[in-house]
């Protein structure tokens, strides 16, 4: 007998009443959220992968009154970073239509999934292991997979359902 199961899923049921609460202060709203994932020059993910998603988040904001935007970056610098370069997200900070989700301290973090069951829509960047702990809490989640990687079996399976390679058909999905 071999047992298996995400071994994370244990504070689901911990966390769903916060997540609750976060989703009743945007009643009538569509909570869409993005949980990024680390980048560096020697890995995957890059600052411009970062920034073209920040680029389409806000192009649906734009578009979109009812939409509102929850990120929960994986690092607070990599964020500033990000910002600096779409200095437009901070107007949609400032007035509300986006929240950021970082730890209390740089040690901590807010858990993925408090974030995604408080979601209509989760996002997260690469085949994200933050957007899948959220689909196992219940929200439907996206992987905008901006690699270019093709020898990846579930990339595969899942592309133009729950898996994009661009930022215009993951939109085009979300929309």
């Amino acid at each position: 007998i071999f047992q298996t199961g995400y071994p994370s899923d244990h504070y689901f049921e911990k966390r769903r009443s916060k997540a609750v609460s976060l989703r009743n202060q945007y009643a009538g709203k569509f909570i869409l959220s993005y949980q990024d994932n680390i980048t560096a020059n020697d890995l995957p993910y890059s600052k411009n992968m970062q920034i073209q998603v920040h680029e389409m988040l806000l192009s649906i904001l734009k578009e979109h009154d009812d939409v509102v935007v929850f990120i929960k970056p994986k690092k607070e610098n990599a964020f500033n970073a990000v910002i600096k370069e779409v200095p437009e997200f901070w107007e949609y900070i400032d007035n509300g239509r986006i929240t950021t989700f970082f730890g209390e301290t740089n040690r901590t973090k807010v858990a993925p999934a408090e974030i995604g069951m408080a979601s209509d829509l989760v996002v997260g960047l690469g085949i994200s292991t933050t957007a899948a702990e959220c689909q196992f809490a219940g929200t439907l989640s996206f992987h905008a997979d901006l690699t270019g990687f093709r020898d990846n079996e579930f990339g595969n399976t899942g592309l133009g359902k729950i898996v994009f390679r661009d930022v215009d058909s993951l939109k085009d999905a979300i929309t």
